[in-house]
């Protein structure tokens, strides 16, 4: 049976685009390029595909309102549809597309540049879809917990502390009910596409039950190197929805099984997960890491650089809140070298 192939529109005034647009195509991936009568779309003309590509400045179309621009597009989308993923698409610089209005009508925002390399974006729009549509397939009704634990593969000691960092509203929106309200025409993402946002902005950015691999390795008292390289790990990695639209993740959780298993299965005393691997691996001093601030062994957290804005592990005391970033309930604080360090 031949697989029915994923279909993504992508909307744009510049025709010289459509190149671009087919070179994302496959066997598996159809992207069709709009660039005339877009005046014209429909809401139902929309929800035929999959995912949108949309740009944001559609300066040569022709409608009953100046200046037209891509929201308008998400928004007649969203009169009939709260399912449908939009993504920005523009070739201005990120500090530009900062000053769009209308942002939160779009699930991701991408350069030109990033679409125009068009192996690793037809992964990311392949894997992207799939994790849209395996929330989609969620049956109404269903127990929530045990849809979402299958949607992003949580290990079993990691189900309870995840579950009770999700949103009770996300939650319901999963397995919305034949009572659920009409697709809302907001610009604000509600039913499943609120859940994918939060699986995607809060989950997959914010240390907590899963980490980057630079708190993963400094968690356990490596470098990230000599981390992604221990085989004991791999067990750990995230493979759940969206796994290949960000950088690898660990779940926390798995780490401080291996860890913790590792030392009673060899009878070293018991410590602290990040002065432990030096031991339980047997590190090179070149593979363990040291504090950015005061060059010590053992730093036990990751915080950023103020002025370079780069993360790297450092001991706790050297580091403050960072005000600029907002706490999130059952997620890590997000820390920040200590000022005159």
């Amino acid at each position: 049976m031949t697989q029915k192939k994923l279909k993504v529109l992508w909307i744009d005034d510049e025709d010289k685009r459509q190149q671009d647009a087919e070179h994302l195509c496959d066997r598996e991936l159809d992207v069709e390029f709009r660039y005339q009568g877009i005046e014209e779309i429909s809401p139902h003309d929309l929800v035929k595909y999959d995912l949108l590509l949309v740009d944001y400045r559609l300066d040569k179309v022709v409608g009953p309102a100046k200046p037209f621009r891509g929201p308008a597009i998400v928004g007649l989308l969203r009169s009939v549809d709260d399912d449908i993923p939009a993504y920005l698409v523009s070739g201005e610089s990120p500090s530009e597309r900062a000053k769009f209005s209308g942002l939160t009508w779009f699930e991701e925002s991408l350069s030109l540049r990033e679409i125009q390399e068009p192996k690793r974006m037809r992964v990311r729009l392949k894997n992207d879809i799939s994790g849209y549509k395996a929330i989609s397939k969620v049956a109404r009704g269903q127990n929530a917990d045990r849809a979402i634990s299958k949607l992003l593969g949580v290990p079993k000691n990691s189900q309870k502390s995840l579950l009770e960092a999700i949103p009770a509203s996300i939650k319901a929106a999963v397995v919305r009910s034949d009572e659920a309200p009409l697709p809302s025409g907001a610009p604000e993402a509600s039913g499943r596409l609120g859940f994918a946002r939060w699986v995607r902005r809060v989950l997959l950015v914010k240390p907590g039950p899963l980490l980057s691999s630079l708190h993963a390795a400094t968690r356990v008292g490596m470098k990230v190197p000599r981390f992604e390289k221990t085989h004991a790990f791999a067990g750990a990695r995230y493979d759940g929805i969206f796994a290949k639209s960000h950088e690898a993740r660990w779940w926390a959780s798995q780490l401080d099984h291996v860890v913790f298993d590792k030392q009673r299965r060899t009878g070293i005393a018991s410590g602290l997960s990040w002065e432990l691997g030096r031991e339980l691996f047997d590190l090179s001093g070149q593979e363990q890491p040291t504090c950015a601030v005061c060059g010590e062994r053992y730093p036990e957290i990751v915080a950023r650089d103020v002025d370079t804005k780069k993360e790297a592990a450092v001991h706790q005391r050297h580091s403050n809140p960072d005000p600029e970033r907002d706490f999130t309930p059952f997620f890590a604080e997000e820390r920040v070298f200590q000022e005159g360090e």
